[in-house]
């Protein structure tokens, strides 16, 4: 049973907005909003994430998993179950011109939706060979702490992927989307958004944005595990990171 969205929150809604830090090619300093993605760029979403999360996130890059296509299918069918919590966060660039108009192109995405305590077992069949891989290390780092008891709750938002155009990288745009995770918990009811955050990259935003290291575990010991190949992977730790909503 899917999490459902609050009735009374406006679906899409716009939850923050900033401005970047470098100008653009015509010199002018660009304009962001994270808002809840809409329904109609579900597929777009997807192949953001395929087209920039498979090649740049270090467990995929680790396994090669953007090379087998079952485990490409396996993480696709993952994202679209996660989008119909209605929770999933996009950064948009704002025409300058009037702001209320925002360009086509998806700058950054973050796969958010909830986790609920009644369906931390529930398991999903995989095609691939590699996703299985993947999956299993992201879940034997969850389970070092478990979550709704750490924090006392029954559910929490968590994420399955962040990722930022190339081009617009350096604008502070994963911070700013991780900064929407706050008023958007806010709103549905969500005391707490966790996440495994396994970029040393994801770490630093997250740290900028006052979220806490719960537990973590080394690259080496999950090669031992699970096989990575640590050429592929700069990052030291796999983290387990959350932030506590006021």
């Amino acid at each position: 049973m899917v999490w459902c969205r609050p009735a009374d929150v406006v679906y899409p809604s716009v939850w923050h907005r900033f401005k970047g830090r470098r100008p653009l090619a015509d010199g002018t300093i660009p304009s962001f909003r994270v808002q809840d993605l809409p329904e109609e760029m579900r597929d777009e979403a997807v192949d953001f994430m395929c087209a920039h999360f498979l090649l740049d996130e270090p467990t995929c890059k680790g396994t090669g998993i953007a090379k087998e296509p079952n485990s490409v299918e396996d993480i696709r069918n993952l994202w679209y179950h996660s989008l119909e919590a209605k929770l999933t966060l996009v950064c948009l660039r704002e025409n300058p011109s009037n702001p209320e108009e925002v360009y086509p192109d998806i700058v950054g995405l973050n796969m958010t939706t909830i986790a609920r305590k009644e369906d931390k077992d529930n398991s999903t069949e995989m095609k691939g060979t590699i996703y299985p891989i993947v999956i299993g290390a992201i879940q034997f780092c969850a389970n070092l702490v478990d979550v709704f008891e750490e924090f006392g709750v029954n559910e929490y938002m968590t994420a399955y992927g962040l990722s930022v155009k190339k081009d617009y990288r350096g604008q502070n745009i994963g911070a700013e989307i991780l900064k929407a995770r706050i008023p958007l918990c806010k709103a549905v009811g969500i005391k707490v958004t966790a996440t495994i955050f396994t970029a040393i990259e994801s770490q630093v935003l997250a740290r900028k944005v006052n979220f806490k290291e719960v537990i973590g575990v080394s690259y080496h010991d999950l090669k031992e595990k699970f096989g990575f190949d640590l050429g592929h992977i700069e990052t030291r730790d796999m983290i387990n990171m959350a932030l506590t909503i006021n």
